[in-house]
């Protein structure tokens, strides 16, 4: 029995651990912009991604942590597929405590000595990441040492869908 228990427990950890976020909330990554925008989270309208391949939708309205923040909506092929959130620096520390309690341990982060450049130095980035790397969690520095956080929930397609664009794109320019 204490066996059988052991394997079920063992079990339910491995898949458990397999799972990434499908999304945030009621917004399900593989939504169209239609269905994003019907979800009423903010008042989401288009933003230029700057990424071939790649459509945002965009709002400065989006509650989080009891504030209005910006956050934007990625789209590849039409499908959602990641969400950033800016949340404001003020709450990082909170935010790795409840990503942490949430999700566990990081699956990936920067090592110290690149959280301490974001303090000290300029255009510097660290990371958390969380759940297989589909939350991730960034301190960034600008060049003028401005500091802010973005909070990314994506899909694990992101990246690949985006290859594989980019690819096909390329056609036979290779």
């Amino acid at each position: 029995m204490k066996s059988t228990i052991q394997h079920i427990f063992i079990l339910f950890s491995l898949c458990s651990s397999l799972l990434a976020v499908d999304g945030y909330k009621e917004l399900k990554f593989g939504m169209t912009k239609k269905q994003v925008q019907n979800e009423g989270f903010c008042s989401f309208e288009e933003l230029d991604s700057g990424t071939k391949g790649v459509e945002a939708l965009v709002c400065f309205d989006f509650q989080f942590g009891g504030e209005s923040v910006e956050a934007v909506a990625f789209f590849i092929q039409g499908n959602f597929l990641r969400l950033g959130i800016a949340p404001s620096l003020d709450v990082a520390l909170s935010l790795v405590e409840g990503l942490t309690k949430k999700y566990g341990q990081p699956s990936a982060a920067s090592d110290t000595r690149e959280f301490d450049d974001v303090d000290r130095l300029p255009n510097r980035e660290a990371f958390i990441a969380y759940d297989n790397n589909t939350v991730v969690l960034k301190i960034m520095s600008d060049e003028n040492y401005y500091q802010s956080a973005l909070l990314l929930y994506t899909s694990p397609k992101y990246d690949i869908r985006l290859s594989e664009f980019q690819q096909r794109s390329l056609g036979d320019d290779l």
